[in-house]
């Protein structure tokens, strides 16, 4: 019974020095859904030479947010699927995952989703 015992302290103890970290790890990616703190997730309503204009994706119930503009340089890297792009590839009504420089106002990366397909 002893043994027993000892491997659920072991066990506790190791939950009570791992969970913190991975829960530290989650915020610091935005969340418990893993998001990046620094992305804006949504569908594409504009393109323009120098920036990208995207209705942000709310929760399920949520009212739709204004849409965000978020201004493109040279650097802002495009990737539609696993393939490089440009910003002329970009389309309205794609979604998006578009990350931004810390103060969100430059797209550093701009990558295009996969359609989802219908289900019958």
């Amino acid at each position: 019974m002893k043994l027993g015992y000892m491997m659920l302290l072991v066990a506790v103890g190791a939950m009570l020095v791992i969970a913190p970290s991975a829960m530290a790890a989650r915020a610091e990616k935005g969340g418990d859904k893993g998001h990046d703190k620094n992305a804006v997730y949504g569908k594409v309503t504009a393109v323009g030479a120098d920036s990208i204009t995207v209705a942000v994706q709310g929760k399920k119930d949520a009212p739709a947010a204004e849409p965000k503009v978020i201004i493109t340089n040279k650097d802002t890297k495009v990737v539609i699927g696993d393939k490089d792009g440009t910003l002329a590839d970009v389309t309205v009504g794609v979604r998006v995952a578009v990350t931004t420089t810390e103060d969100g106002k430059t797209a550093v990366k701009i990558a295009v989703m996969p359609a989802h397909e219908k289900k019958k």
